[in-house]
């Protein structure tokens, strides 16, 4: 038997005598913009008159599917679950007690908590689970662009979408056709966007001083839409937000700075609104995307913003456009693919090394998904580190009751950038040149980026140190780091040190213990947010409710 525990309240589900359609989200097919579960029953009947079910969904529905979804689809005694090719609206598969659960949410109601020290251990350096798995033996996902058919006690899984370089259809014209294209492409993919949500009040903008959310709201601008709200935060005077309010003020657009303090982050941590985020975010897997936590929780307090206002980050852009393709990539083997990968993405708590299992586990994706020649590490990125922590940032927005898009998940833009050179893609250079010349509005023009600066020699110098004598220099010193967006200070008055966050240490498996003990006497703002982020997710979510569940 199948059961379905469905937590967000946005779910829409139609039904008729032999059919349960249930949609979260919105998708268009062949230009026919679904938002419900029974306009989506409705597509099914019109195109399954000479095609089978399994045919159309399959080969059709999602191969052509846009926009940013779920859905389970109940035929008889056959069900359908998919994601899009994000995972932005994630499902869990539960088996228990020989039934099937799938659900959006592992804590509603509580789903069986029996752990994998393996995958603690996978989330506690990474930030999130690898492949289908959750720390929880029991619990796994539906992967980025991954559907599940369950039938007669069987599951069966397929990837209908694979974030993968299409050598044999890539773009071979000119920078300047291209550049044309692309600004087709984003302008249809905005215009869809806009189709989806008649509703809005407010498109709500974090703006930076960066190429992905200007790229939002020139889009924004350029098909005339006024009601756009934007925003920056960080420590007042950060270079981020300074060329963030030029580019608004250049446009005609409401402009907010949330300033983020101690105090600030503090009061979210007494409010127990923090707390409950982290749950809300965790889902076994993910860990909390928390950059823009404090400032939706200010900018709805504060009235800024309100019911039907809509969040368009800009995320993932850059990586699209290839600002995190390395050339390095190119001339690696199946071997040094598998350590490239353990390296920049097992790196959250240093002075340890790895257990077997995580190089272990990534070889097995690789094993299994075998990824086309030099795509890896990007194969990686975008199911583990894309798919499961930084789109996961949109659950800050779900969490105040706030509505969002990701025009760059739009699979018309993906595929776009699929089908480009790699040598174009490499370090941005193609989008940059691209975006003067073909895509940004004149009114934009002389507007700088923000560029990352070189490591002073001091700072380059204070890397190369041992842990310990780097964590005595800085106890020493009371070296307090000073982050623009203000994370260095979400656990700062939370605990003394990293010691008071993790207690009690000896609840965590003894293998855990041995990366966080060298960090124990460091001051919260001393390290890493992302890492504390795992270790205090653990800790709550994991540990202290075995610990009850134990009686302890």
């Amino acid at each position: 038997m199948v059961n379905l525990l469905f937590f967000n309240p946005l779910w829409d589900t139609y039904r008729t005598c032999d059919t349960e359609v249930s949609l979260l989200g919105y998708l268009e097919i062949s230009g026919q913009l679904i938002r419900s579960g029974r306009d989506l029953k409705l597509a099914i009947d019109v195109n399954t008159k000479s095609v089978s079910i399994d045919d159309y969904i399959y080969n059709h529905l999602l191969n052509d599917a846009k926009g940013s979804f779920s859905f389970v689809i109940k035929v008889n005694d056959t069900l359908y679950a998919a994601v899009d090719i994000i995972r932005s609206k994630p499902l869990f598969i539960e088996e228990r007690n020989g039934e099937l659960y799938i659900r959006d949410n592992i804590n509603q109601p509580a789903a069986d908590s029996e752990v994998d020290l393996d995958y603690l251990e996978q989330f506690l350096v990474s930030g999130f689970v690898y492949g289908n798995k959750t720390v929880y033996k029991k619990i796994r996902v539906l992967q980025a662009g991954e559907i599940i058919k369950a039938k007669d006690g069987r599951i069966k899984s397929k990837r209908y979408f694979r974030f993968e370089y299409r050598k044999d259809i890539v773009n071979l014209k000119s920078d300047g056709q291209i550049g044309k294209e692309l600004d087709a492409v984003i302008l249809n993919v905005f215009k869809r966007m806009i189709r989806s949500c008649p509703e809005v009040n407010n498109w709500v903008i974090p703006l930076s001083g960066g190429y992905d959310s200007r790229t939002i709201v020139n889009y924004l601008y350029k098909l005339g839409v006024k009601n756009v709200v934007c925003f920056s935060y960080g420590s007042v005077g950060n270079e981020q937000s300074s060329i963030s309010e030029q580019v608004a003020k250049a446009l005609g657009y409401k402009w907010e700075f949330l300033e983020y303090t101690e105090e600030l982050w503090r009061e979210l941590h007494l409010s127990g609104l923090f707390d409950k985020y982290i749950s809300y975010a965790f889902n076994g897997c993910s860990s909390a995307h928390l950059q823009d936590l404090l400032a939706v929780y200010l900018l709805k307090n504060k009235n800024i913003i309100g019911k039907n206002d809509v969040f368009v980050p800009g995320h993932c852009l850059d990586w699209l456009c290839g600002n995190q393709l390395s050339s390095e990539v190119f001339s690696l083997n199946s071997k040094d693919e598998i350590n490239y990968v353990e390296k920049i993405h097992a790196n959250l708590w240093d002075g340890k090394k790895h257990s077997e299992s995580i190089a272990s586990s990534i070889k097995q994706i690789y094993d299994t998904e075998r990824a086309g020649s030099f795509s890896f590490p990007e194969f990686f990125r975008w199911q583990e580190r894309k798919a499961k922590f930084i789109v996961n940032s949109v659950r800050a927005y779900e969490f105040f009751g706030f509505n969002w898009r990701l025009p760059y998940w739009d699979r018309e833009i993906v595929d776009f950038w699929l089908r480009i050179d790699w040598q174009r893609r490499l370090y941005r250079k193609f989008f940059c040149n691209s975006a003067e010349k073909h895509l940004f509005v004149p009114e934009l023009s002389g507007i700088p980026f923000v560029k990352n600066s070189k490591k002073r020699k001091s700072q380059l110098f204070f890397s190369l140190l041992p842990n310990r004598l780097k964590v005595f220099i800085i106890r020493l010193i009371k070296r307090k780091v000073v982050v623009r967006e203000g994370l260095n200070q979400i656990y700062a008055l939370k605990a003394r040190d990293i010691a008071d966050l993790a207690s009690p240490l000896d609840a965590f498996p003894r293998e855990l213990r041995e990366y966080i003990k060298p960090h124990l006497k460091r001051s919260p703002y001393q390290y890493n947010a992302n890492g504390l982020t795992t270790l205090y997710t653990l800790k709550r979510e994991v540990l202290e409710n075995n610990l009850k569940t134990q009686g302890g």
